[in-house]
């Protein structure tokens, strides 16, 4: 009767022994007797390290991995080593003080390893700094926000702080700003795409495609400008600070200049020597000095043209030039002039031939 109280006794010990280490947190500590409640593991040692199991990319990759494995840490020994461990979803990497990947200052973060970075699909061997790739239609490759009332969301470009610039979208009237040192803009308005000089920061325009498709050139910070378009009959046109001074033709490729009376004032007649200053040019044969292929030219002097007609000469980048398109209306005058002298010699040669038949019809009579 005694044993067998014995034995129960020793079977219920055994049973309330099991619900105890069920239900009881229990600390593993190497190196000391009094683990961290709050660590499972505290190990502690003044002459060694924790080896964690060192792989290559092959044997990291050769793991099964799932959620259930969210934590694993290994050490990579092979290519870009360090700490991995896996996040349910990928292997990541403890950013780590050697080569300062991926480092946080503050509340600012860079990446200072030697090679590139790569952003999308299509980036897995970017070529740059910084390689963005989409590979998808119909999708934009990069997304640049700032939803402030006047703010300013773009990119901004400086080199050894001597050429500095940026591009971007101004929140204020929908323009965007291509600005600093050779400045680019798309705006709203009449100034859909401009081009500036960009000698300064505060740069003046060089170049502008106007909303009604006008491209116009401007001089420096000179108001002045030129502007090219093409019109609703096709033509070619050319205005300077928005007066039309000519265009090209549709279809022939006439080049026409406008001559309306009421473009012009102090109008005059021309003098009536044009066909004898005509006759002293020196139509002359040569080559031009730049032109490599020596191709034959013919025309005039400058030199010589300014005796005769002055204001048909220029001078620009310290040569002269000639006004060739002049030559037309002064050829005009010099026919009007031509005819009158064939009209005064007709008119004396009928003469001539009245008085020589009149003479004849005399020694006629005399007979």
């Amino acid at each position: 009767m005694k044993r067998l109280f014995n034995n129960r006794s020793v079977v219920l010990f055994l049973f309330l022994s099991i619900i105890s280490v069920n239900q009881t947190f229990s600390q593993v500590g190497i190196g000391t007797t009094n683990p961290n409640p709050s660590a499972a593991l505290d190990i502690e040692s003044t002459q060694g390290g924790l080896l964690i199991p060192r792989m290559t990319l092959a044997q990291i990759s050769a793991l099964t991995v799932d959620a259930s494995t969210s934590g694993l840490l290994v050490y990579r020994t092979d290519t870009s080593p360090g700490f991995y461990f896996f996040n349910g979803t990928s292997w990541s990497t403890f950013s780590g003080s050697v080569d300062n990947d991926w480092t946080i200052v503050g509340n600012n973060m860079y990446n200072a390893n030697s090679g590139n970075v790569g952003v999308g699909t299509g980036a897995t061997a970017p070529a740059n700094k910084l390689h963005v790739q989409h590979n998808q239609d119909g999708a934009g490759v990069m997304r640049i926000q700032n939803n402030s009332d006047g703010g300013f969301a773009g990119i901004y470009f400086n080199q050894n702080d001597s050429y500095r610039g940026h591009i971007g979208y101004v929140n204020t009237g929908g323009a965007s700003t291509f600005g600093g040192k050779g400045a680019f803009q798309i705006a709203a308005g009449n100034r859909p795409f401009v081009i500036t000089n960009g000698t300064t920061e505060l740069y003046s325009e060089s170049l502008r495609i106007t909303q009604d498709k006008k491209l116009r050139i401007f001089r420096n910070a000179s108001a002045s400008y030129w502007d090219t378009y093409i019109d609703t009959y096709n033509d070619y046109n050319f205005a300077f600070n928005g007066v039309a001074e000519s265009y090209i033709e549709d279809g022939t490729g006439a080049y026409v200049q406008y001559s309306d009376r009421r473009l012009k004032n102090n109008i005059s007649p021309m003098e009536m020597n044009t066909l004898e200053k005509f006759l002293a040019l020196n139509p002359v044969n040569y080559h031009y000095k730049k032109d490599k292929n020596k191709r034959m030219q013919n025309g005039l002097i400058a030199q010589e043209v300014q005796q005769l007609f002055p204001e048909l000469v220029g001078e620009k980048n310290g040569y002269l030039t000639v006004n060739y398109n002049a030559f037309g209306v002064l050829a005009i005058k010099a026919i009007q002039e031509q005819q009158k002298i064939i009209t005064l010699q007709e008119k004396k040669i009928k003469r001539m031939e009245e008085d020589i038949s009149a003479i004849k019809q005399m020694l006629l009579d005399k007979k």
